[in-house]
C-alpha cells in the first residue's frame, strides 16, 4: 500500500482521502509503467493538497477507484478511459499502429493518460485550454523504446520507420547484426523515399549528422542521437556485398528511443464540490448490485437515415426516460451490424428523468443496422435499432469506428468517455 498524505493547507475545505486500487502490471509491459499512479496522484495531490490518495494493491480492501491496465486499443478512439459508473480508469499501455508491430507508450504518454482518467474519476469533465491534462485532443503521443527486426542477406537493405510523432523529433538509436561477417551501414533518412531512390540508381538524402560512416561497415553501431528530423524519418540499413557470403543470413536488430522533450501540462484544481465529493466504494468481487427497477424506454426518431450525398447532413435524436428510483449515470451504447461497440457515452439525466441527445449522421457513415442500448449499473435496459442507406457511392469511412461524433446535448449531462493521443 503506497499513502499520500496531506503535505498542508491553508485551503478551509476538509480534507478527503481517496484509495485507488491498482490492478497489478502484466507480465509484458515494459519499465515504463511502474510506478505511473506514483506520479499521477502526486500530480493531483500537488495541484488540490486537500484532496489524499491511497493505493492498494490488495482487491479485498475497499476502494473508491480501480486502475485497469490495457495492452493495446489499436483501431479504438482512446488511449485511455474512464468508466464513471463502475468508477475505473483504463490505461492502455501501447498499440500495434506502427509496423502493426506492438510498441509500448513512452512513460510521458503514460502519466498523461493516467492524468487524464483520473480527473475524469474526479468529477472532471474536458477541457479547451490545450494545456489544461484534461483537454482531449491527445496533442502529446510517443512510444518509449521500440525495437525492430528483420532478417537479411548481403547485399539487401532495410528501411525502419521511427514511429515517431511529432513533426520535429529527436531519438537515440543503435543497429547491431547477428551475423559477425555480415557488415552494414547505417543511415538517418528523412522518409523510405531514400530506400526508393537508392534501389533506382539514385542519389538518396540522408541526415549525416545522425550517421557515423566507417569503411567496412558496422556489426554494431554505437548509440547514436538525431535531433530535428520529421515523423516521417527512419533508419536506412544497406548491407555490404559480399558475393562469397550471399548464401548468409543476419538478423539486424533496430533499437530506438524517443527522447523528444515531452510538452508541459497543467493539473486544474478541483471545485470545491468535486474536492469533497463521497464515492461509494468499489471493489471487482463484487459490482454494485442491480435494483429491479422497471427498463426504460430509448428511441430514435428518424428510421431509415437515408444519405443522399457526400455533403448531406441527417441530424438523429435519440430520446427516452428513466425511473425515478435511477439514480446516477446511465450508459448508452451504439454497435453496429457485425456487434462491434462504435460509441458509448455516459449520461446523467435531467430533472424530470428524462435525455435527449442529438447525432449528426454524414455520408461518412456506411449503410447498415445500428443498434442503440441503454444501460443502468451494468445491465441493459431497453434498446432500439436504426438503419442507414448510404447512396453515396464511395463513403469515406467504412463503419461509425474511428469517427468522432459530435453530440448536442438537451437535457442531459455527459461526460466523454473518448481520449485519444493522436500522430
Amino acid at each position: 500500500m503506497v499513502s499520500l498524505g496531506s503535505l498542508g493547507t491553508s485551503m478551509a475545505q476538509e480534507a478527503h482521502t481517496y484509495t485507488i486500487y491498482v490492478d497489478p502490471l502484466p507480465d509484458w509491459a515494459t519499465n515504463n509503467a511502474a510506478n505511473v499512479m506514483e506520479d499521477t496522484i502526486t500530480a493531483w495531490h500537488n495541484a488540490n493538497p486537500n484532496i489524499n490518495f491511497v493505493l492498494t494493491d490488495s482487491p479485498q480492501q475497499q476502494y473508491d477507484f480501480e486502475v485497469q491496465w490495457i495492452k493495446d486499443n489499436t483501431g479504438g478512439q482512446w488511449a485511455g478511459e474512464a468508466l464513471l459508473a463502475s468508477h475505473i480508469m483504463q490505461v492502455t499501455l501501447g498499440d500495434s499502429m506502427c509496423q502493426s508491430t506492438w510498441f509500448p507508450y513512452s512513460r510521458a504518454t503514460l502519466d498523461k493518460t493516467a492524468e487524464h482518467e483520473l480527473g475524469h474519476l474526479l468529477g472532471l469533465g474536458h477541457s479547451t485550454d490545450p494545456n489544461n491534462i484534461m483537454n482531449p485532443d491527445g496533442t502529446y503521443f510517443q512510444y518509449g523504446t521500440i525495437t525492430q527486426y528483420e532478417t537479411i542477406s548481403a547485399a539487401h537493405n532495410y528501411f525502419a520507420p521511427t514511429c515517431a510523432g511529432f513533426s520535429s523529433n529527436s531519438f537515440s538509436y543503435y543497429v547491431s547484426s547477428s551475423n559477425k561477417n555480415l557488415a552494414f551501414d547505417a543511415y538517418v533518412v528523412p522518409s523510405a523515399q531514400s530506400q526508393t531512390d537508392f534501389n533506382n540508381g539514385k542519389m538518396f538524402e540522408s541526415y549525416p549528422s545522425c550517421t557515423q560512416a566507417t569503411q567496412n561497415g558496422w556489426i554494431t553501431t554505437p548509440l547514436m542521437t538525431c535531433n530535428n528530423v520529421p515523423s516521417t524519418s527512419g533508419l536506412f540499413i544497406i548491407m555490404k556485398d559480399s558475393p562469397s557470403l550471399s548464401n548468409q543470413l543476419t538478423t539486424l536488430t533496430m533499437q530506438i528511443t524517443n527522447i523528444t522533450p515531452p510538452p508541459s501540462f497543467y493539473i486544474p484544481v478541483l471545485p470545491i464540490t468535486q474536492q469533497t465529493q463521497q464515492i461509494q466504494p468499489q471493489g471487482p468481487s463484487s459490482p454494485s448490485p442491480y435494483q429491479g427497477v422497471m427498463p426504460q424506454d430509448v428511441s430514435v426518431d428518424v428510421n431509415p437515415v437515408i444519405l443522399t450525398d457526400d455533403k448531406h447532413v441527417q441530424l438523429i435524436t435519440i430520446s427516452g426516460g428513466v425511473g425515478s428510483n435511477q439514480n446516477g449515470e446511465f450508459e448508452l451504447t451504439i454497435t453496429d451490424e457485425n456487434g462491434v461497440k462504435v460509441d458509448d457515452r455516459y449520461l446523467q439525466p435531467s430533472s424530470d428523468h428524462n435525455y435527449q441527445l442529438k447525432i449528426p449522421i454524414t455520408s461518412k457513415y456506411h449503410s447498415g443496422q445500428y443498434t442503440v442500448l441503454l444501460s443502468y449499473q451494468g445491465n441493459p435496459q431497453s434498446s432500439t435499432t436504426f438503419e442507414i442507406i448510404n447512396q453515396v457511392t464511395t463513403p469515406e469511412f467504412g463503419s461509425l469506428a474511428g469517427v468522432i461524433i459530435v453530440i448536442s446535448i438537451i437535457g442531459v449531462v455527459i461526460i466523454s468517455r473518448r481520449f485519444r493521443f493522436h500522430f
